[in-house]
């Protein structure tokens, strides 16, 4: 039976924090298992006009290519990946975990050369595009949280489908008392705390998230 909580994500993404516009190009990236969130974000993108592309991630796969990668080999993974995020205009990244420890029999040294080889400019055009990345329910996530998998998916799937814009509206309040704010102090059980946040930028934290030259404008 189709889940409309999952409908009413994919809508929240694509309206609200990618805000996608007709004929843009959107990347979504995702594990096998959150096919059904997938299928509802293309779905809400070609409503809009705009142009999906899909990646499909294993990590049982990925581990097995990890094992044996060389940087003759990741260096071209880099520039295609380069090609492929100088197209796009956002990116969706969702992560369906299965297994916290699948990728711990993979040498380190592996793991850093996949780390140098896609960083930076691969890395620059990422940050720079509008980006969300979120979890996926799963039963490997719930464990991690301490609960049952039908109470973690109920929480997630509230706290992904609230009402951001109405959050929004209400932090703006928070966010111009921040930002006139000099002196903080915390005060709790063995806790005395005071530090100062003058002239530091008070971001919104609603469901947003979106790059521009480096400089994030808004923050989920």
């Amino acid at each position: 039976m189709k889940d409309e909580r999952i409908t009413k994500l994919a809508a929240r993404l694509i309206h609200h924090s990618i805000q996608l516009q007709p004929k843009e190009r959107i990347l979504m990236r995702g594990h096998i298992n959150t096919k059904p969130l997938l299928k509802e974000l293309i779905d809400e993108i070609y409503r809009v006009g705009a142009y999906p592309y899909v990646e499909l991630e294993d990590d049982e796969i990925s581990r097995h290519l990890l094992q044996g990668n060389v940087k003759e080999q990741l260096d071209t993974a880099s520039q295609w990946a380069l090609k492929k995020y100088t197209d796009i205009d956002a990116v969706i990244i969702i992560a369906g975990e299965e297994n916290d420890a699948e990728m711990t029999d993979v040498p380190i040294e592996r793991h850093r050369l996949q780390g140098e080889a896609m960083n930076s400019p691969t890395l620059f055009y990422v940050n720079n595009r509008r980006w969300v990345l979120l979890n996926y329910p799963t039963k490997a996530s719930a464990q991690k949280a301490g609960m049952t998998f039908n109470r973690y998916e109920d929480f997630l799937l509230s706290v992904c489908t609230m009402d951001y814009g109405k959050m929004e509206a209400a932090l703006k309040p928070l966010k111009q008392l921040m930002e006139r704010t000099d002196k903080v102090r915390i005060v709790s059980p063995r806790t005395d705390l005071t530090f100062s946040i003058k002239g530091m930028p008070a971001v919104i934290c609603a469901g947003k998230r979106i790059y521009r030259m480096g400089k994030c404008l808004r923050h989920p």
